[in-house]
């Protein structure tokens, strides 16, 4: 029997979501003003047969000497080379644009990152992006453990909750949170009602909702709310998705899979009721893809947050031109991205998101639309203010087309060729 060996790390992990005084813990200021928490949690998988992984180590090693030259030659004193490598070595900065915010030092370490490796077709990738906010609200009305409707109405079930998220994310207040947080209630269904009207008297929610009289009679239909300060984190989902690229887009059973996990022990309690055949904790120190592990989440971590901020916080309807204003490199490191990810196109699980896909799916639509390009000169042509307003509307427009999935288990999965969508030139 062959032996697979899989390394799992996570970013922008939260034991929990919580509320205090109103304000999500992912949404905390720091000292300078910056918000350094995300809505969003990232895990990435990256390993293969037994047979590729010493491979695979010496070229990470490769790539991890490489970088450090890069960063000590750029920041001189203020980069510690004998410090472990990871993703957080890369400044927060980097991030603010996506990756038309990389500088050449930046671009060059993810350039030869993603050439490295995202051509090894036999390297196995997953990744589960997880929003905490979602997680709060399939909680806070017991989506996990209740079904509120007949199961013939259950794809309009799923439309209310991704729908609900799309509201909930936009145009929550600071009282509809203190609500949650103190367990009224009442209070909170009336709130979300009357957060739905004032926003469709506002025009603000127009095509989220087409009825929305009978969108407000889904709140009748509650009848248990889990209102809490605090929600401890789940760890099952994304090891869901892992055993279900393993076992239905690869034919291997987990009886034939080690995985590592970085040192996190609810982690490692959750994966182990999945009958792999070992889940070992591992130190990212002494663990070279696990580390590999830790760069690719960690960058899709930042990406995501980047598009958070930018779209939900800020409040923009999407991405502004700076994003769409690229060199060489920067174009490079989309179309690489680009190419990974159609090539994988039916790999059911190789992305896993949840009932409203609208971040992660702008995200993996940035990386469809820039790779569409077959050259730099042709992107140039047009200016990254068109480029923005074609992304945008073209983006709207797919997600609009793909805001569910009608999995008929309590998994909110989107298909991996729906939540990967190519935008063809024609259409700008």
């Amino acid at each position: 029997m062959c032996m697979y060996y899989l390394y799992y790390d996570e970013s922008f992990h939260d034991h929990h979501v919580s509320i205090k005084e109103g304000i999500l813990n992912t949404e905390v200021l720091d000292s300078s003003g910056f918000i350094r928490g995300s809505d969003f949690f990232v895990t990435a998988v990256v390993g293969g047969n037994r047979k590729f992984i010493a491979k695979w180590e010496r070229k990470y090693s490769i790539f991890e000497k490489f970088s450090k030259n890069k960063l000590k030659t750029e920041y001189k004193d203020d980069f510690d080379e004998t410090v472990e490598f990871k993703g957080t070595s890369i400044r927060y900065s980097q991030y603010k644009h996506g990756i038309a915010s990389f500088d050449n030092v930046t671009s060059s370490i993810y350039k030869k990152l993603f050439k490295s490796f995202l051509n090894e077709k036999d390297l196995i990738f997953q990744t589960t992006l997880e929003s905490k906010i979602e997680f709060l609200i399939s909680y806070l009305f017991q989506y996990r453990t209740v079904d509120i409707v007949s199961s013939d109405m259950y794809p309009k079930h799923r439309e209310f909750q991704g729908t609900l998220l799309e509201i909930f994310y936009r145009y929550k207040t600071q009282e509809l949170l203190s609500n949650i947080e103190n367990g009224e209630k009442d209070k909170i269904i009336h709130g979300l009602k009357q957060l739905i009207l004032d926003n469709t008297l506002n025009n603000k929610i127009y095509g989220l909702i087409d009825d929305v009289e009978t969108f407000l009679e889904y709140f009748d239909r509650i009848t248990q709310v889990n209102a809490e300060s605090h929600y401890d984190w789940d760890y099952k989902y994304a090891i869901v998705g892992v055993e279900s690229m393993l076992t239905e887009d690869y034919n291997i059973p987990l009886s034939s899979v080690i995985l590592n996990i970085d040192e996190e022990d609810k982690t490692v309690k959750a994966a182990k009721e999945f009958g792999f055949k070992e889940v070992l904790p591992f130190n990212s120190e002494k663990c070279t893809l696990g580390r590999m592990a830790d760069f690719f989440s960690n960058f899709f971590g930042r990406m995501l947050k980047s598009i958070y901020d930018e779209m939900i916080l800020k409040g923009n309807e999407g991405l502004n031109k700076s994003w769409f204003d690229l060199n060489i490199d920067q174009f490079i490191i989309y179309k690489e991205l680009g190419n990974f990810f159609i090539d994988r196109k039916n790999i059911y699980y190789v992305t896993q998101v949840q009932a409203n896909p609208y971040i992660p799916m702008t995200l993996f639509n940035l990386f469809s639309y820039i790779s569409e390009f077959q050259t730099i000169e042709n992107y140039k042509k047009i200016s990254p203010s068109e480029h923005s307003m074609s992304f945008n509307s073209l983006n709207k427009e797919v997600v609009q087309a793909k805001f569910v999935t009608n999995d008929p288990r309590d998994r909110m999965i989107i298909k991996q060729e729906d939540s990967y969508q190519s935008i063809p030139l024609s259409k700008l």
